[in-house]
């Protein structure tokens, strides 16, 4: 799954990639329990420095989403429960950083709410 993902030159890629993975861990891509990629496969198969890879999985570690076992590999963590509460957060952020964008361009509220439902029509 990793091996499709790609990054753009608008923010750190550490960021892009922890955000990768939570998303994937929210997403149920990665399930809860279940063992990552190392650091350094995740690295080779993004073709990206190994410290890039490490500082975005102590992103994600420290939101609480990850676990590093005493042989130092990765998992998500077993807590469904946990993982649905920091998604709930990610969708109210996003939506937040939508309504509040839109009403710095100067649409109201209603506004900006027909523009998402004709952009959803869309897709």
């Amino acid at each position: 799954m990793i091996e499709h993902w790609t990054f753009s030159n608008s923010e750190y890629i550490y960021v892009q990639l922890a955000r990768k993975i939570k998303f994937a861990i929210f997403n149920r891509k990665f399930s809860a329990g279940e063992r990552i990629p190392s650091i350094r496969t995740t690295a080779q198969i993004l073709h990206i420095n190994p410290n890039t890879a490490s500082r975005a999985y102590k992103l994600v570690k420290n939101e609480g989403l990850m676990v590093v076992s005493k042989s130092g590999n990765y998992s998500v963590i077993s807590d469904e429960g946990y993982i649905t509460q920091k998604r709930d957060e990610a969708v109210e952020e996003l939506c937040c950083s939508y309504f509040r964008n839109m009403l710095e361009l100067g649409f109201s509220r209603m506004e900006a709410m027909q523009y998402l439902q004709a952009f959803c029509n869309e897709l």
